[in-house]
């Protein structure tokens, strides 16, 4: 008898360890055909336990209080509250709060459309993960999952490019050198005026939007440049040439190819 309570404790003990290793997860959402899917996948995964469901964005913040979650995955496409359509939920606002209230949850949004505006605030809103519905990452969310769990970041490509852009909008670098860098990077064999023919410009162009872009970075040479970029992610990116069909290795942003050549204004993050 006493051999058998010591295997009961002993069990009990594991179990504990094992469900606190557990990533407890959340999710928000008011569509039940993608709650299901990710029901189901985060069931399966023998790491990690559903603590709650949710429907509309009031839900957040009292579930934050109550759970306390390693990870909420939100659709940012609910209501503010349920059965009420009318009011659509406010990401920005709420998840500004459960940020100064909950700092080691970790946020993963889904969206059905991607909205700029948000891929430029993620990391204000401390969301680690911003995922398209249609983004094939959505049948491996616990893949997802895990990598934002340890602080990782993962974007759909159309927010990583948003982010990647505005980056090097930051730095103050111009389409022609961004297109520059691209190129390169896409193959770093080709020469100074294949790139040239490559985006259509002048020999001389190319070398003062090298010039520049040198100073901005600080390097003496393209390959030192591009080194720089890694940091801001040039290598999630695909080469999109007008006129071309096919996408292959990293990013270029073509002179008309690419919807945030336009200049886009940086919301005041303080105002939102």
């Amino acid at each position: 008898m006493a051999d058998n309570r010591a295997i009961v404790q002993f069990i009990h003990r594991i179990t504990i360890w094992v469900m606190k290793k557990q990533i407890s997860l959340v999710i928000i959402d008011d569509r039940p055909l993608i709650v299901q899917a990710l029901r189901q996948q985060i069931q399966a995964a023998p790491d990690m336990m559903l603590a709650h469901e949710g429907y509309a964005g009031d839900y957040i913040l009292i579930v934050a209080e109550v759970v306390k979650p390693d990870i909420f995955i939100i659709n940012i496409d609910i209501p503010q509250a349920e059965n009420n359509d009318i009011i659509r939920f406010q990401p920005i606002p709420t998840l500004r709060i459960l940020r100064r209230r909950c700092p080691q949850t970790h946020i993963i949004l889904l969206a059905n459309k991607h909205l700029p505006v948000l891929a430029h605030l993620v990391d204000h809103l401390g969301a680690e993960g911003y995922i398209l519905l249609q983004d094939a990452r959505m049948a491996d969310m616990p893949n997802v999952i895990r990598h934002v769990a340890v602080g990782r970041k993962v974007y759909s490509t159309p927010v990583q490019e948003d982010r990647f852009y505005l980056a090097l909008q930051k730095k103050g670098l111009s389409d022609t050198q961004i297109n520059i860098l691209g190129a390169a990077a896409v193959d770093p064999n080709l020469s100074y005026q294949q790139i040239a023919n490559l985006l259509g410009i002048s020999h001389g162009t190319l070398r003062n939007a090298l010039s520049q872009l040198f100073q901005v970075f600080n390097v003496r040479n393209l390959t030192a440049a591009l080194l720089a970029t890694h940091a801001i992610g040039i290598d999630h990116f695909q080469l999109r040439l007008p006129g071309r069909e096919v996408e292959t290795g990293v990013g270029l942003f073509g002179r008309t190819a690419h919807p945030h050549l336009q200049k886009q204004a940086v919301p005041n993050v303080a105002s939102l």
